[in-house]
């Protein structure tokens, strides 16, 4: 039995002399493991090219019975990526994304919506000028992704002074009894977060220290909210990659 899908590639691993386990994200099924080749023959290196992480592709995938990982039958490009592969700082925001979309999607079934997000956000990653945009790239698209899984933040109450509530995900007349809470600049830049977008994050200036408390702060709500997320390992390295 074999299924066609329109897949994200978030990584690849070695299994053996002879296969890799590839994950994709699919917008049919959600997240899935294929079987890739992994010698050195023409198909194998052809296959390997089209499947890099971040890679768009069209994927015919074989199953058998009571087996979890897939066989990758055909592949083909759903697009070609300009400059993702050729940018290191945008690889290390796509290789974040990829990260935090495969422990986001572990265990959840298909979303057509969101994967049509992801999908467009790499797609605008990868047309993208080098500069601002690019750095605050990651910070726009977990903003925007609270609306797919259900935790968008309520700023409509905020006025100065106000405390942010990060486990009621609004802003709160009296001082939660707890940590998790934004105060002062950290509180109003919860607000700016909610205006911000792809089309105007070029024109947004953050310092070096300002774009990572904003992006620990928002990996910090994630936690709290999704706690299956899990402890990352790209965000440190895109930490330094971004400065």
């Amino acid at each position: 039995m074999t299924e066609k899908v329109n897949a994200i590639v978030l990584g690849t691993v070695k299994h053996s002399d002879r296969h890799n386990i590839t994950t994709l994200y699919t917008r049919e099924c959600g997240r899935m493991a294929v079987a890739t080749p992994a010698g050195s023959g023409r198909t194998a290196c052809a296959r390997r090219a089209l499947m890099m992480p971040l890679s768009a592709v069209e994927a015919t995938v074989g199953s058998g019975a009571g087996r979890d990982i897939g066989r990758l039958v055909q592949v083909s490009a759903l697009e070609c990526r300009r400059s993702l592969y050729f940018d290191p700082v945008k690889m290390s925001v796509g290789l974040f994304v990829a990260e935090f979309i495969g422990r986001l999607v572990r265990d959840s079934g298909a979303d057509a919506r969101l994967w049509d997000y992801v999908a467009d956000s790499l797609r605008l990653l990868d047309c993208m000028p080098s500069g601002r945009a690019v750095a605050n790239f990651p910070i726009v698209f977990l903003s925007t992704l609270t609306a797919f899984v259900g935790i968008t933040p309520d700023v409509g109450g905020f006025s100065e002074g106000k405390a942010f509530d990060m486990r009621a995900g609004a802003y709160s007349d009296l001082e939660p009894g707890h940590g998790d809470v934004l105060r002062g600049r950290e509180s109003r830049m919860a607000c700016l977060l909610s205006r911000m977008s792809y089309a105007n994050s070029g024109r947004v200036r953050f310092s070096r220290e300002e774009r990572r408390a904003v992006l620990e702060g928002i990996l910090r709500y994630y936690s709290i909210h999704l706690p299956g997320i899990g402890a990352m390992r790209s965000p440190e390295v895109l930490k330094e990659v971004l400065g």
